[in-house]
């Protein structure tokens, strides 16, 4: 266990994303993690996280970057397989490390407004979940 590990809001979030997909369903995608961070991080976060829309996704290496910090500390899991086009595939798995973090950790508002968010959009496909995020926004700054 780690014990000396301290999570940042956006760590918390992220984790709590990925355990609550986790109990819903076998895959957690990073393309999925993205947009369901994106809605937390503006719904619950306050837009601390940088993120570059597309027309049909959402990145941010500032999440991918809170993926790797995870993994590198034994929290989550990544599973990269490559798909019969040729595309990697990555997949995000929360470690027994990953729930006694949670478990340890008190801010239950914000785990509360996190799964809140996921219970709400965590079952939507990534196309139809960016395509929302997109019309809510109604933004120029969407390449279009």
């Amino acid at each position: 266990m780690l014990t000396d590990y301290k999570l940042s809001e956006p760590e918390v979030a992220l984790l709590q994303i990925i355990h609550h997909q986790q109990s819903q369903s076998d895959s957690q995608f990073i393309s999925q993690l993205i947009a369901l961070m994106y809605l937390v991080d503006r719904e619950v976060l306050t837009d601390s996280l940088q993120f570059e829309k597309t027309k049909f996704t959402l990145n941010s290496s500032e999440v991918e970057s809170l993926i790797q910090e995870l993994e590198n500390h034994g929290v989550v899991y990544v599973d990269s397989s490559v798909t019969f086009g040729g595309d990697t595939r990555n997949e995000v798995y929360i470690t027994e490390n990953g729930v006694g973090l949670l478990d340890n950790h008190s801010d239950t508002k914000l785990t509360e407004d996190v799964v809140t968010v996921c219970e709400e959009y965590g079952e939507i496909p990534i196309s139809n979940l960016v395509s929302i995020i997109r019309e809510s926004e109604n933004s120029i700054d969407w390449l279009r």
